[in-house]
């Protein structure tokens, strides 16, 4: 049986900062901590109650960005879960399908840092000033629109009158496709 934590045992230890073992530096000189430890932390302190969700993708035409929920149990008192969400951009390459992998992983490590500095809430603190050529993807109003529009379709037919209007709106033309290939 794991001895559980105390609530001041807890707090001490996500309070820590990270030990220079869990550290790995990028090829732009930025400190990160691998998803592998990251996980590895995430059940050893919360017992294996932890739960991933990814809440939403979206792919532009310069990348896919992402929203998703770290849901965790409290290894205290009345073990309450809570959850932390995490957001995450990555730059569209050549290789889509390696980039959703990333995009949740950079999520879950987004997600994971808003827990305490022992997940590396800390890290890089004085590189973080957000660039002033840094572009954010902005989901427009009618972009929000077309995407409701075409989860609700319930028919092909439903879903063709949405056509015209997907096809001047790239991301939502591309849940569109993806819709239609389910009624195919």
């Amino acid at each position: 049986m794991i001895n559980r934590l105390t609530h001041g045992g807890y707090l001490a230890t996500i309070s820590t900062e990270p030990v220079e073992s869990m550290l790995v530096t990028n090829s732009d000189g930025y400190l990160y901590i691998p998803i592998t430890i990251i996980q590895a932390e995430l059940m050893l302190i919360y017992e294996g109650y932890t739960k991933w969700e990814m809440l939403r993708d979206v792919v532009t035409e310069k990348g896919v960005w992402g929203v998703g929920k770290l849901h965790y149990r409290l290894p205290f008192g009345d073990q309450e879960w809570l959850f932390q969400t995490g957001t995450a951009s990555i730059p569209i390459t050549k290789r889509l399908r390696l980039s959703y992998p990333s995009l949740e992983v950079h999520c879950i490590l987004n997600a994971a840092k808003k827990i305490g500095p022992w997940f590396g809430q800390n890290l890089n603190r004085d590189k973080e000033e957000l660039d002033e050529e840094t572009e954010i993807p902005i989901v427009n109003k009618a972009t929000e629109r077309l995407e409701v529009l075409i989860e609700n379709a319930k028919t092909i037919e439903d879903l063709g009158k949405l056509k015209e209007d997907c096809k001047k709106n790239p991301e939502a033309n591309i849940l569109y496709m993806k819709k239609l290939k389910n009624f195919v």
